[in-house]
């Protein structure tokens, strides 16, 4: 049975644990100063409610992620015409080439989990990794960055699809079919910096449904942003989705 531990600012002062059992969920309710006294067990998901993200994400390098495991943050946009993967928006500030290779690798296995397929063969996942040029530019840092991703992941990941689009490329059929013909949009957005990640996401959390995770680490955790707290209950359906077809 899994346990969800929901981290809230509104209890900090309390010095017990507010349980609830409803169905098959067990749910704990408790606050950042109690949560240190808490024993966790081995199947726990853990679940940010109206707190600082800084906060939440410094409890959960403290305690849940004991391994020292690579996690990055996934967030899970959908609306009526399209559903891809952003990351990273939340986690890792300014990644390196090392780091954004781990960021890619955490968001295909969350969305080959979140899609599998019933047949033999892998999925084919169109990854973009946001470029700022339409083009190679020598002295342009972030357009390089993105093709060597895309050279190495082309070499060692070529089951699957890469690109290095510019965001209206990625978002709007008018650019996508100047820009790139018929080619599909993109199931994956890999962002070059948390400040490009954030801005997207803020700019375009009113026209997509948004949910976020912290996906690698030793706990899976749901991390969605205080504006989206009831997409907490649907976060936690995906997750486990996910989960159970790692």
């Amino acid at each position: 049975m899994k346990t969800y531990l929901h981290i809230d600012d509104s209890t900090r002062n309390s010095d017990f644990l507010q349980k609830q059992y409803t169905e098959d969920l067990h749910i704990l309710h408790t606050s950042f100063d109690d949560v240190s006294l808490y024993t966790m067990p081995t199947d726990v998901i853990l679940v940010k409610e109206n707190c600082q993200s800084s906060n939440f994400l410094r409890l959960y390098f403290k305690y849940f992620n004991p391994n020292k495991n690579f996690c990055s943050h996934i967030l899970l946009m959908e609306n009526d015409y399209k559903k891809f993967i952003l990351t990273d928006a939340a986690l890792n500030i300014a990644p390196s080439l090392k780091d954004l290779v781990k960021i890619t690798q955490n968001a295909i296995k969350f969305w080959s989990a979140m899609n599998p397929t019933d047949s033999m063969e892998s999925q084919t996942i169109h990854v973009n990794f946001l470029s700022n040029s339409g083009h190679l530019e020598l002295g342009n840092q972030t357009a390089c960055n993105c093709q060597l991703l895309k050279d190495y992941f082309e070499q060692n990941h070529c089951e699957n699809f890469y690109t290095t689009w510019q965001l209206d490329t990625c978002l709007y059929d008018k650019s996508r079919i100047k820009k790139a013909g018929e080619l599909c949009y993109p199931d994956i957005i890999v962002v070059p910096n948390l400040d490009a990640g954030n801005a997207i996401y803020k700019a375009l959390m009113n026209q997509y449904k948004c949910y976020g995770f912290i996906f690698g680490g030793t706990t899976p955790a749901i991390l969605n942003s205080r504006s989206d707290l009831d997409k907490n209950k649907e976060s936690i359906k995906i997750l486990n989705k996910v989960m159970s077809n790692l």
